[in-house]
């Protein structure tokens, strides 16, 4: 392993502390407009939301006060969420961000998601959940318009609950969720016991048609 030398990095890091500062051009607007293009790429919903002038503004404290610990597309995303932690009053403004992060992190899970079985599963010890399934539950309909939006975060309202997950052939989903669908996915995870005694067989080919869940032996 080779190591920096210590005045080396010593120079690297003023040099990264100057482009943040934007006293170091054109490195500081390069460094600017690269994590623009990451956020407003990862974040269409949440930028769109802010409006062009904000994120600039956004991507401009980033830089200057927080930065990213490396230079990848992910990390620099990674960072940029932790950094909006608690800035945002605005619940619609919030959620957007939270859960187009959300999209991104089942995108790139390594996980292995396997294809649905051919035979028919009876019961919910058959099947196991999608290893890739975050659950979210957010204070309005995501496919609603902003103003409606606006109008059920501010009511007190039971929240919106979502399954996403990427699907055997690598395509992101985001499903609504009844209150079966809730009950049955904790139970699969090991969060409550069981208390029903009906057939679920109908409810577990549907989640495994839409991969919700995977079965245990494929």
């Amino acid at each position: 392993m080779t190591f920096c030398p210590l005045d080396v990095h010593s120079s690297i890091e003023r040099r990264c502390a100057a482009a943040r500062s934007g006293r170091l051009q054109p490195y500081g607007d390069m460094m600017r407009a690269n994590v623009l293009d990451v956020v407003t790429s990862m974040f269409p919903r949440f930028a769109a939301r802010r409006g062009q002038e904000a994120v600039v503004q956004d991507v401009d404290e980033f830089v200057r006060n927080f930065g990213a610990r490396r230079a990848q597309f992910m990390h620099i995303s990674t960072e940029f969420v932790r950094f909006s932690e608690g800035r945002f009053d605005d619940p619609v403004t919030r959620t957007l961000l939270e859960y187009e992060w959300t999209l991104f992190a089942v995108e790139v899970s390594d996980s292995h998601v396997v294809s649905p079985p051919d035979r028919t599963a009876r019961s919910l010890a058959d099947i196991r959940l999608n290893p890739t399934l975050q659950l979210v539950a957010v204070p309005f309909d995501l496919d609603v318009a902003e103003g409606t939006a606006e109008r059920m975060a501010r009511e007190d309202r039971s929240p919106f609950i979502y399954a996403v997950y990427r699907t055997h052939d690598h395509v992101v989903v985001t499903q609504s969720l009844s209150e079966i669908d809730v009950g049955a996915l904790r139970e699969m995870a090991g969060e409550t016991s069981k208390t029903r005694s009906d057939d679920r067989t109908a409810w577990i080919s549907d989640a495994l048609q839409l991969g919700l869940a995977v079965a245990h032996h494929t």
